[in-house]
């Protein structure tokens, strides 16, 4: 990562950025959850507040190109919409998997 990208992402407003993400990411889980499981809980003991730490620590643990003068970092967190889709599709892909062991086992 570029030192300009580090000192952006140092320098950035991290509570506003987590708490709109925050918000964005709970809108994509009650949406998602409430059409696949007519529920919003995440399973496994998740959180929305997982969900947001995962995409973080993606968009800082890999290595993206980042045009801050195109787009904030806030926007491009929620432009990652693959790595949150991404998480919430695991979730629904083990809980389903784990309703179709129990379902054989009975």
């Amino acid at each position: 990562m570029k030192a300009e990208v580090r000192e952006q992402i140092k320098q950035a407003d991290w509570p506003r950025i987590v708490r709109e993400l925050t918000w964005y990411v709970s809108y994509k889980v009650r949406i998602t959850f409430w059409i696949s499981t007519s529920t919003n809980m995440l399973p496994e003991g998740l959180s929305v507040k997982d969900i947001v730490q995962e995409s973080i620590k993606r968009f800082l643990t890999e290595d993206r190109k980042w045009d801050s003068t195109r787009i904030d970092l806030l926007q491009l967190l929620i432009c990652l919409n693959l790595a949150i889709t991404s998480i919430l599709n695991e979730i629904l892909f083990l809980k389903k998997m784990k309703l179709k062991m129990k379902s054989c086992l009975v």
